[in-house]
């Protein structure tokens, strides 16, 4: 069962809504200024960071990487972890929209195929 689907079943669309909102704070404080951070699907989320060069990009998953259990919502008096898994790509301005999606796709995959 994904995450997404063991918060839904264990605290229906309201703890949802609400692991995705503490969720997207904490990955928006984690990222450089400017960038743009909106859902991507129920259970997923992206961000858009202009100008980030290698360094900075090595540096952002590392943080990410570090979230780990920090990330949790109360709900009912429980403490629930909110778990994420981060993958990034360089934008190719020669790359169709549809290639770009598919390879983040695949990526997200492959991610979750080696943790679970």
């Amino acid at each position: 069962m994904s995450e997404h689907h063991a918060i839904l079943h264990h605290g229906g669309t309201a703890m949802l809504r609400q692991a995705t909102r503490v969720l997207a704070k904490t990955v928006a404080g984690l990222l450089p200024s400017p960038h743009f951070l909106g859902c991507w699907s129920d259970d997923r989320l992206v961000a858009l960071i202009p100008a980030c060069n290698d360094e900075a990009l090595q540096e952002l998953k590392a943080k990410l990487a570090g979230v780990g259990s920090s990330c949790a919502v109360k709900w009912w008096g429980n403490r629930v972890v909110v778990t994420m898994k981060a993958v990034a790509h360089y934008l190719d301005s020669s790359q169709a929209a549809d290639a770009l999606i598919q390879s983040l796709e695949e990526d997200v995959k492959s991610a979750t195929n080696g943790k679970e």
